[in-house]
């Protein structure tokens, strides 16, 4: 397995015949991902503390914005599938990627608190929509030689939307410059856009998401899966709040983590993918989610710079990796039910994480503090690896 998408790819793997270069859809796929998720949902993290230092919100009330913009991003994934066969993948794409650079303009005004929640939220929505539909439609597009670096070009689109994000808010100084500059990014998207192929006709849905005999090996990935999706809110969407107001370390150290949190996010799946190579897809994802609740957990045991930098860092990592990882655990337990499996997989995360960002803020609201949390949240990766682990079934 060389990249997450290749495995969550549709069934459908026959050649395309006058294929775009793999370079020019792999650089679309890149930049609509690092729209959808870099810049408008990964940017919100160190854009939250400005929010707190110029007076817009509470830490609460911040964190509670951060749990409807996942809510957002839970409706786009319910209604992307749907939305895509009745109008097009292509069209929509190109609404999304608009949308959010609407939004991201917007917040460059006086707003209330609410407001830029209600921005934010849609920036969820249709991230959302990106997600589901923009990569399918680059890899439908591509050659079966090509599909490889289609896929790794495009979803290191979000490590490097999430780096540059990081380094960017920061140096603004206000989140009105900082909504500007983001805008600005989001322009290149929406104009290469415009490029974006139509890709193949899809074939006719085979049955209901995740239809057929599913096995118990099924069942525990995808659990598994949904619980990583709770698992990762601390280090993502409350880690700039964490960092510059509970440690009183400022924006810009901040936006330096988020910076870190990136450079793993372009390095876990590559590395992550050689390694099970080498030692099995199912180990690797027991080992990953076992260290990964350690490295989840740190910041409670120390919150030297040395243990935020490593836990960021690893997080950044191992998060997209876990991607990458159930994606080749559900192909191998089943290639030709892999794209309703993973749909259904998908579903359920944003569902779970959702539900999980909600129940974080209820969590910090409780205890006035992020620092339980991570214990938490390492906790229960634990039994994620345990359920991976020692459910096995058949491999097909």
């Amino acid at each position: 397995m060389s990249s997450p998408p290749v495995a969550a790819a549709p069934a459908e793997s026959a050649p395309v015949e006058n294929a775009p270069s793999a370079w020019l859809l792999g650089v679309l796929g890149l930049l609509a991902t690092f729209t959808a998720i870099g810049l408008g949902r990964f940017s919100f993290t160190p854009l939250m503390p400005m929010l707190v230092a110029e007076g817009t919100g509470t830490s609460v009330a911040v964190t509670q914005g951060a749990a409807w913009m996942m809510a957002g991003y839970t409706v786009g994934a319910l209604v992307a599938a749907p939305l895509g066969r009745r109008w097009g993948g292509r069209p929509l794409v190109r609404l999304s990627l608009l949308v959010i650079l609407l939004a991201l303009a917007l917040e460059s005004l006086p707003l209330s608190l609410a407001m830029h929640i209600v921005l934010r939220a849609l920036c969820g929505v249709f991230g959302a929509v990106i997600m589901v539909l923009g990569p399918s439609l680059v890899l439908r597009s591509a050659s079966a030689s090509g599909r490889a670096r289609v896929a790794g070009l495009t979803y290191t689109g979000i490590g490097a939307g999430t780096l540059v994000s990081g380094a960017l808010v920061p140096l603004t100084g206000t989140v009105s410059s900082a909504s500007l500059a983001l805008a600005g990014l989001a322009v290149l998207a929406v104009i290469a856009s415009l490029w974006f192929p139509v890709g193949p006709p899809q074939a006719a849905a085979s049955g209901v998401p995740g239809g057929g005999k599913r096995s118990a090996s099924v069942v525990a990935v995808t659990i598994a899966y949904a619980i990583s999706g709770f698992a990762y809110i601390p280090h993502t969407a409350l880690w700039g709040n964490f960092v510059a107001q509970e440690l009183g370390r400022g924006v810009v150290l901040a936006g330096h983590h988020w910076m870190l949190f990136g450079i793993g996010a372009i390095s876990g799946p590559l590395i992550l993918s050689r390694v099970a190579q080498c030692w099995g897809v199912r180990p690797t994802l027991v080992a990953v989610m076992a260290t990964k609740s350690l490295m989840v957990s740190l910041p409670w045991l120390s919150q030297s710079p040395l243990a935020l930098s490593v836990s960021i860092t690893m997080v950044g990592a191992f998060s997209p990796g876990i991607v990458a990882l159930v994606s080749a655990r559900l192909a191998e337990l089943g290639i030709e039910r892999l794209a309703a499996r993973w749909g259904l997989a998908t579903t359920i995360f944003a569902i779970v994480q959702a539900a999980g960002g909600w129940a974080h803020a209820a969590l910090y609201a409780h205890f006035h503090s992020y620092l339980p949390l991570f214990p938490i949240a390492g906790a229960s990766l634990l039994v994620a690896a345990a359920l991976v682990a020692f459910i096995q079934g058949e491999q097909s």
